[in-house]
């Protein structure tokens, strides 16, 4: 008889897609904090900087002759290296479109014949599972358009912002539709919104993260560490956690609730006495994956709050993104481990 945590491993496409594209839709809606609360304000440079390369405005800031006190060379050199900086994050933020690029390819690999990968469209409007690849398409395209305009450093920063903030809906509205996808009747384990407020608490969480990564591998992380920049990426972090943990925990507490304690009938009458034993047997079988979890989950915190807190670290935030990664994984183990059909 195949156990739980097996039957969770082949579906391990479908884990890796949902937990790479929650972690990379997330990670835009922790840049759209960033830029659009102020935190970054300090790598927004001048209009005058924005359209000229930085390292050509820096030269023009010395040599320039023209300058009328030492505070206008200073200024060009500020604003030219602001430009670069903006330029820089910029770059970066191809990781998080790299990580939803990825689980798309894993969620590729699901199925049994790849040319049906064109059939999942006949179904938008109404099948939750079309409705996800559409989201998840016009969420790409926002924001591969984003990062295209931006790299090229001249377009307006109301632009970015509108740009950005188009994306961060985006990525909200393509996680809900994952969550939503797996609601269905005839699997009562699933059948509750919490998968969709533990993917949110991914994608919160774990953005915040790769939105750290980003910001640092372009070396601008400590420039913006402002008290304003803190007291927004380390609340979306605590969000992300809370819902994370509220839905993962709560999923695997309600499908416990679905069987008595003998575990032969449903307490809702709703399914055979083997459906009802399997539940017992996945929930007894994942229950140290779900306490992983909580772990993971737990000090994915607390290395996002430390590397903002303290003066950031590549290592520390680098390991912060592995952790969450794996943390994310089990929980979504934990979900496909819990797939109990009212036909069994």
């Amino acid at each position: 008889m195949e156990t739980a945590f097996n039957h969770a491993l082949g579906e391990m496409p479908l884990a890796l897609f949902s937990t790479l594209a929650s972690l990379g839709a997330g990670t835009f809606i922790a840049l759209t904090i960033a830029f659009l609360c102020g935190a970054s304000h300090k790598l927004v440079a001048q209009k005058s900087s924005a359209t000229q390369d930085g390292a050509d405005l820096a030269k023009d800031a010395k040599g320039n002759s023209d300058a009328k006190d030492g505070k206008d060379i200073k200024d060009a050199a500020t604003n030219a290296a602001n430009a670069l900086a903006l330029r820089k994050t910029d770059f970066f933020t191809l990781i998080p479109l790299l990580l939803v690029a990825l689980g798309f390819v894993a969620a590729f690999f699901h199925l049994a014949t790849p040319g049906n990968a064109f059939n999942a469209f006949n179904g938008i409007g109404r099948s939750p599972m079309s409705n996800e690849i559409l989201a998840g398409i016009i969420f790409v395209a926002v924001a591969v358009i984003y990062w295209i305009a931006v790299l090229t450093g001249k377009i307006p920063d109301i632009i970015r912002k509108i740009l950005l903030a188009l994306a961060c809906v985006a990525a909200v509205a393509f996680i809900v539709l994952i969550g939503a996808a797996y609601m269905v009747s005839t699997i009562p384990t699933w059948d509750t919104p919490l998968p969709i407020i533990a993917l949110l608490g991914f994608g919160l969480l774990g953005g915040t993260l790769f939105c750290l990564l980003v910001l640092q591998s372009a070396d601008n992380l400590q420039k913006i560490c402002s008290a304003a920049f803190k007291r927004d990426i380390i609340g979306l972090g605590v969000l992300g956690a809370i819902f994370a943990l509220v839905g993962v925990i709560g999923q695997f507490v309600f499908a416990g609730s679905l069987v008595s304690s003998d575990a032969s009938v449903l307490a809702s009458g709703a399914m055979s006495a083997m459906a009802a034993e399997g539940i017992v047997t996945a929930t007894a079988e994942m229950m140290p994956w779900v306490i992983a979890f909580a772990i993971g989950i737990v000090l994915s915190l607390l290395l996002a709050v430390v590397s903002v807190i303290r003066k950031p670290n590549q290592l520390l935030i680098s390991l912060g993104c592995l952790v969450v990664l794996a943390s994310v994984l089990a929980g979504r183990l934990v979900f496909y481990a819990l797939y109990v059909n009212v036909g069994l």
